[in-house]
């Protein structure tokens, strides 16, 4: 008798331990999803300031960045094509000099014409924009997470590419 009470302990023992293990996993797994979601949700220069922090490129080897909306008048020159349909559009772009660097983030209106529109920026957008320089086609990236799609040209593409991955993990 003593045996089976003390069997019954152990497994009430056992399954309240389950019990914590899975609520506290729960509730780590919420902060991060949360995290992601705050991330996604924050505004754009929030987001791309993320995106150059994770990407660890020393800043001797970025040009002096500007800002700049994208707006139905400058659509075209920013993501190739002035037929696409954004909530909100920011380009971080060199400040001076001709210098072949941009990285711009979209929000796009329907989710359902995601892979529409990155596939419009890949086959518009053209990667020697800038006067007398360019990047080759393999430092053009356009990729995308939730409603954001990012297009990026630069020397540095891989590197920001990965900072934007940071920003969505």
């Amino acid at each position: 008798m003593k045996e089976v009470m003390l069997m019954k302990k152990n497994i009430s023992k056992i399954f309240i331990a389950a019990i914590l293990i899975l609520l506290l996993s729960t509730g780590c797994n919420k902060e991060v999803t949360n995290k992601k979601e705050e991330n996604l949700t924050s505004d754009l220069s929030s987001i791309m300031k993320e995106i150059y922090s994770n990407s660890k490129i020393p800043e001797d080897e970025l040009p002096i960045l500007v800002d700049t909306n994208i707006t139905d008048e400058n659509k075209e020159y920013y993501l190739g094509s002035s037929n696409i349909s954004i909530k909100d559009g920011l380009a971080s772009e060199p400040a001076v000099g001709s210098v072949a660097h941009s990285v711009v983030l979209i929000r796009i209106d329907d989710l359902s014409k995601i892979e529409t529109v990155k596939n419009t920026i890949k086959e518009n957008i053209n990667p020697y924009k800038w006067i007398c320089v360019g990047v080759e086609k393999k430092d053009v990236i356009v990729d995308s997470y939730g409603d954001i799609v990012i297009l990026i040209m630069s020397s540095n593409s891989t590197k920001l590419h990965e900072g934007f991955k940071k920003v969505i993990s």
